[in-house]
């Protein structure tokens, strides 16, 4: 079941930030923050000068910075850059292990989620720095680039990931944030941390309670004033993807970074998509999905992981909340008005 809210005449996007007040006896905290994966990675924890607990944080960025260097394909020597470059076969387990769960979700989305994508991304001029210039490719272009994609092109096999086509190159950009939030996570608690939320460029983890209370991350309305509303997160990771993150406009239409792998564009039927599950890697997974897929498509492919909530908000404005939500999130009216 799910409830659909119709919101007319507002143009918003969605994005997670953490919520906090000073308040209560846990009411400070203890923040450690550094640039990694193209974005600012925070830790916290709701106390304040226990230098314990401070190391426990360093220690979950270097475990993110260690997943940084493996999992770019822009870092020359990583695996990842030395298997699109030069085709070298990649060994590392870790890397194998995300690099299954992606293939496993491009079955489940029916194509949707493809980490061999990249060459329709870098068509469409969302690789690396946006065009100055924008344009939209030839159907012939479009039809060129989809030759190069697809699981097809590659094969995880006997402990390798190997190329079946020179060209072919893998992005894991997509769910290594995600992944690096789970493992900044189980870095703290194995050093004994029982409260804390791990913040990835919006991708969120939160354990234990602040203040007493579930942790609070909001859903903020960018482009207007005010909060879509606010979910409590409590053993629970959110990921969002939407058309705000890397875009352009030409004619006045919104091209977006988030590519169909299937029909060869910019998606465009979805603003915006969270995802709320204590899985942080399929949070991430599931949120690029079902962005692609679409808001009726979407909701069925979640519906195969028990769990797992979602917000999904279409073009005209149009709220889609899965129902367990009703316990996590507290949606605001236009002017912030319950």
């Amino acid at each position: 079941m799910r409830l659909t809210v119709k919101l007319l005449n507002i143009a918003f996007f969605c994005a997670a930030l953490p919520l906090f007040s000073s308040t209560g006896p846990d009411g400070e905290l203890t923040k450690r923050t550094r640039y990694l994966m193209d974005t600012y990675c925070s830790v916290l924890a709701p106390v304040k000068g226990d230098m314990k607990t401070a190391a426990a944080l360093d220690l979950a960025l270097d475990r993110v910075e260690e997943l940084d260097k493996k999992f770019s394909a822009f870092r020359p020597g990583g695996q990842v850059y030395e298997f699109n470059k030069n085709g070298t076969p990649i060994t590392d387990p870790e890397t194998l292990e995300l690099v299954k769960r992606c293939l496993d979700m491009n079955v489940k989305s029916g194509g949707a989620f493809d980490i061999t994508v990249t060459p329709l991304v870098r068509l469409w001029g969302f690789y690396g720095e946006l065009p100055k210039k924008p344009k939209i490719p030839g159907k012939e272009e479009i039809a060129a680039a989809m030759k190069q994609i697809g699981p097809g092109s590659i094969e995880l096999k006997d402990g390798r990931l190997i190329k079946l086509r020179a060209s072919a190159e893998i992005d894991l950009g997509a769910g290594a944030k995600a992944y690096a939030v789970g493992e900044a996570m189980k870095s703290l608690k194995a050093s004994g941390v029982k409260s804390a939320m791990v913040d990835l460029g919006g991708d969120l983890y939160a354990i234990g309670l602040y203040n007493g209370k579930a942790w609070k991350a909001g859903i903020k309305k960018p482009r207007g004033e005010g909060a879509l509303g606010i979910i409590g997160m409590t053993d629970l990771s959110m990921s969002t993807s939407g058309d705000y993150e890397r875009f352009y406009e030409i004619d006045g239409k919104r091209y977006c970074h988030i590519i169909d792998p299937v029909k060869g564009v910019p998606a465009s039927e979805l603003i915006s998509v969270a995802i709320i599950t204590p899985d942080a890697t399929m949070a991430n997974l599931l949120s690029t999905s079902v962005f692609v897929l679409g808001r009726d498509k979407g909701l069925k492919l979640i519906e195969k992981y028990p769990g797992t909530e979602a917000i999904i908000i279409r073009a005209n404005g149009e709220i889609t909340l899965t129902e367990g939500l009703k316990k996590l999130f507290s949606l605001k009216e236009k002017g912030g008005k319950k």
